[in-house]
C-alpha cells in the first residue's frame, strides 16, 4: 500500500472512531422492558425503567475488614 493510500486509510479510520465517541447516547425508553425476573414458581416479573426508577432508593457503603 503506497504511503498515501495508508494514510487516506489511518484518517477515515480516526475520523470514524472519533465520530462515534462524541455521538449522543440515545436514552433508553421510558416504557420499554428493562429488567425480566425468572422467579423460582416459573412465574416471570418485568420492569419498566419508569416502574424501576419509581422504587424506593437507597445506598449501602461496605467497609473492608481491615478498615
Amino acid at each position: 500500500m503506497s504511503m498515501s493510500r495508508h494514510f487516506i486509510v489511518m484518517y477515515c479510520v480516526t475520523f470514524f472512531c472519533l465520530t462515534a465517541v462524541k455521538a449522543e447516547p440515545v436514552p433508553y425508553p421510558q416504557d420499554r422492558t428493562a429488567l425480566r425476573l425468572y422467579l423460582a414458581d416459573g412465574r416471570q416479573q418485568s420492569f419498566t425503567l419508569h416502574q424501576l426508577q419509581r422504587f424506593p432508593q437507597s445506598t449501602i457503603r461496605l467497609r473492608d475488614a481491615t478498615g
